[in-house]
């Protein structure tokens, strides 16, 4: 079964391999941007469920389309309702039990196109949980043993996707950063690359293959920060997304996306025509202020720990959807002291979310910003989309169903 499995695999992506060559990326003409608007059909009420600040969703792909999976955090909950927020089921949680994610402090859930659920443990011993769509739990593998150098980077949602081919086989791809060098060292972009990817036998829980792919010093722009020594992000780390049996990534380098084959030979750069980095603040790194960087830091780790540092890529219906937090207006909150680089008191600061679609039939791009409070987007066709709400003042979390304007 397993060998039956990657042989179909390895047919289905010759004609791509062969087709792409390995070709040079190029930008694409883009005409004037335009806006982009939704106008709120429904709601649910997610707080009522779960009574809990911080909830992620995660939107079932290719399945029945009644499916959301959402993880409660602190204490790591996976439960499934329906598109009326009607509750299923727990999928999962922190413990160990079998089915139990350990002691894990994050996870992110995926479902597949067979209605599996699988979710995976963020962390240096990062592990794929796999789960029958009622819950049933068929198994679990470790994943860092067979990638040593590399831990898996989950700062969204769409760090991490599943390719089901053959019978029972997958493709987990990985948005992942390196146990042995410093994001803001020359030494990570040249000896990184940005993915993990790991091809698994769901029925045995085998390790078919393991490796990273996406060498960091094969991007344009990274070549060009090696060159300058300057790299103005705060960590590379890609969103990944698939449609049509290619690879959509986005970087907060780069304002675009690159599009990849299976073999992830580059295909196609889109750019969207702008110097702007696809996310709010990222500092120089190569001779930066010890205060400057402190401030970026807390900066970084304030929309962390408030689980508002939404971005994510995502293809459906011909549309790639990019969306990221920009800044926007001053604040004030107070920092730490440190001896060192004497008192810092106050960080100006505020942010909101930006989105862009890009139309693939028309090369159209649009731009759109949602209202303060409105995170995450779940794009469901061209002309719906989920987006999660959270208030500032109370615990409420809110769920839209939105039709998209374009």
């Amino acid at each position: 079964m397993k060998i039956y499995g990657l042989i179909l695999f390895l047919l289905l992506i010759q004609p791509l391999t062969s087709c792409s060559e390995k070709k040079t990326a190029s930008n694409s003409d883009i005409t004037a941007v335009k806006n982009a608007e939704f106008i709120t059909l429904d709601s649910i009420d997610l707080s009522n469920n779960f009574g809990v600040y911080h909830t992620l969703i995660s939107y079932a792909k290719g399945f029945e389309r009644n499916n959301i999976l959402t993880t409660e955090l602190p204490n790591l909950k996976i439960h499934r309702i329906d598109s009326s927020g009607q509750y299923l089921n727990t999928i999962s949680k922190r413990g160990e039990a079998p089915g139990h994610l350990g002691s894990a402090r994050f996870a992110v859930s995926y479902v597949g196109k067979s209605g599996r659920i699988y979710i995976v443990t963020t962390g240096n011993a990062y592990e794929l949980y796999v789960f029958e769509n009622n819950g049933t739990y068929i198994g679990s593998i470790p994943l860092f043993k067979h990638l040593q150098d590399q831990f898996a980077v989950f700062k969204s949602k769409s760090a991490m996707h599943v390719y089901e081919y053959g019978t029972n086989n997958i493709r987990l791809t990985l948005s992942s950063e390196s146990t042995i060098h410093l994001t803001n060292s020359a030494e990570f972009y040249e000896n990184s690359d940005a993915l993990a990817v790991f091809d698994i036998d769901v029925e045995s829980l085998a390790l078919i293959d393991a490796k990273t792919e996406i060498p960091y010093k094969s991007i344009d722009e990274v070549q060009k920060a090696l060159a300058t020594k300057k790299f103005n992000w705060s960590s590379p780390s890609p969103n990944i997304d698939f449609y049509n049996q290619h690879y959509y990534l986005s970087f907060p380098f780069f304002n675009g996306f690159f599009i990849y084959d299976l073999e992830f030979n580059l295909i196609e750069k889109i750019d969207f025509g702008s110097d702007k980095n696809l996310g709010g603040f990222y500092a120089e790194m190569d001779g930066q202020k010890s205060q400057d960087k402190l401030i970026n830091t807390i900066q970084l780790f304030r929309l962390l720990r408030e689980n508002i540092n939404v971005s994510n890529i995502q293809v459906e219906d011909s549309l790639v959807l990019i969306q990221y937090p920009e800044v926007f207006k001053k604040g004030t909150y107070p920092l730490p002291n440190r001896e060192s680089i004497g008192n810092v008191t106050a960080l100006n600061y505020a942010f909101e979310q930006v989105f862009f679609v890009y139309d693939l039939k028309t090369k159209q791009l649009y731009n759109g910003t949602l209202p303060e409070e409105h995170y995450n987007i779940m794009l469901l066709d061209r002309n719906t989309m989920l987006i999660e709400t959270q208030s500032s003042q109370v615990e409420d979390k809110i769920l839209l169903k939105a039709k998209l304007k374009l």
